[in-house]
C-alpha cells in the first residue's frame, strides 16, 4: 500500500524552490562509434531543492516538522511545481477537453490522467497521479461528465473509473490542477539558529543544508 500524506507545504516555500528532471540513462558506444541510448525509466522524475542559507526559522520549522511525520524519506507527500500545475496552457483555466486520456472500447471503464507534451511529430505522456480535488473536469466524445455520477476518481492515484464503459472509439478528455507527490531523499535532518529572539518571530532566523525532494511515480 501506498505511504502518503495529503498536505502540502506553504506556497512561500513551493515558489522558493528549484526544480530538476532527470531520466536515468544507459549509453553504450561501439567501438565503430555508434551508441546504444535506453533508459530503465518508463518516466521522468522531479528533484527538487529547497536552498536555505539564512531564512526564516517559522519555514525551516514547518519543512522540519514535515520530515519528522513523514519519517524522514517513508512517506510521500503533495507538492505544487508552480511551473507546471495544471493541463491548460498559459493562463486559461483547465477544461474537459485540454488532455486526451484514452478512447472508449466498450469495456475498459479505467482511464490515468496524464499530460501530454510535443516536440515535432512526437509527443510523451507524463501520468498525473495527483490531480487537486475540486478542479477535475471530463468528457467523453465533447460531452461532459458528472462525477460521482458517471465516473468517480482517486486523488491519490489520478485513475478516472467510469461508472459504465464509455462506447468504441469515443474520446476520452479530462483537465485539472495537479500537485507531484514527492519525498525527501534524505535520512537526516539539520537546522541551526542564527538569531532568535523569543516571541518575536520577526527576529528569528535559521540555516539548513540543502533539502532535497524527489517525485514518487508510484
Amino acid at each position: 500500500m501506498a505511504k502518503l500524506i495529503d498536505a502540502r507545504l506553504s506556497p512561500e516555500i513551493e515558489q522558493d524552490a528549484q526544480f530538476d528532471i532527470y531520466r536515468r540513462v544507459e549509453i553504450v558506444e561501439m567501438a565503430n562509434g555508434f551508441e546504444e541510448r535506453n533508459t530503465p525509466q518508463a518516466h521522468h522524475r522531479r528533484r527538487i531543492s529547497l536552498v536555505y542559507g539564512a531564512h526564516q526559522t517559522a519555514q525551516i520549522e514547518e519543512v522540519r516538522a514535515a520530515w519528522m511525520v513523514a519519517l524522514g524519506p517513508i512517506y510521500a507527500f503533495r507538492f505544487k511545481d508552480w511551473s507546471d500545475y495544471k493541463t491548460s496552457a498559459g493562463g486559461s483555466a483547465p477544461g474537459n477537453a485540454d488532455q486526451s486520456i484514452g478512447a472508449g472500447d466498450g469495456i475498459e471503464v479505467d482511464f490515468q490522467l496524464s499530460k501530454t507534451v510535443s516536440f515535432g511529430a512526437t509527443s510523451y505522456a507524463h501520468p498525473i497521479k495527483a490531480p487537486v480535488d475540486g478542479s477535475l473536469l471530463v468528457a467523453v466524445a465533447g460531452v461532459a461528465q458528472v462525477e460521482g455520477v458517471d465516473f468517480t476518481a482517486d486523488y491519490d492515484t489520478g485513475l478516472i473509473t467510469f461508472t459504465a464503459a464509455p462506447a468504441d472509439t469515443l474520446a476520452i478528455t479530462a483537465g485539472c490542477m495537479f500537485d507531484v507527490w514527492v519525498r525527501f531523499e534524505g535520512e537526516s535532518f539539520s537546522m541551526s539558529h542564527l538569531l532568535f529572539v523569543e516571541n518575536d518571530a520577526s527576529q528569528q532566523v535559521s540555516e539548513t543544508g540543502e533539502i532535497t525532494l524527489i517525485e514518487v511515480l508510484e
